[in-house]
């Protein structure tokens, strides 16, 4: 299974994806970090529910000139059959 990681329309690349398989549970995560085109693949096993998630970390800038930290955090249930 191949994902693609974008954020405002654009590949974004070094970032962590973690997949897990629901039924195995953490025993079956595997974690693979995203290339220049925001790609990532995962080898799946038998048809089941499969969680991605990923959060990403990015600076905002602050009215008073200072930057602060805000994370985004995704999830998406996946079907595999």
């Amino acid at each position: 299974m191949t994902l693609e990681l974008r954020q405002k329309g654009k590949p974004t690349g070094g970032q962590v994806v973690t997949l897990v398989r629901r039924i195995d549970g953490f025993a079956s995560v595997q974690e693979h970090i995203t290339d220049d085109k925001g790609r990532v693949s995962f080898a799946v096993g038998p048809a089941d529910f499969y969680l991605a998630r990923v959060k990403i970390d990015e600076e905002s800038p602050r009215p008073d000139g200072s930057k602060g930290q805000k994370q985004l955090r995704v999830n998406l249930c996946i079907p595999s059959f």
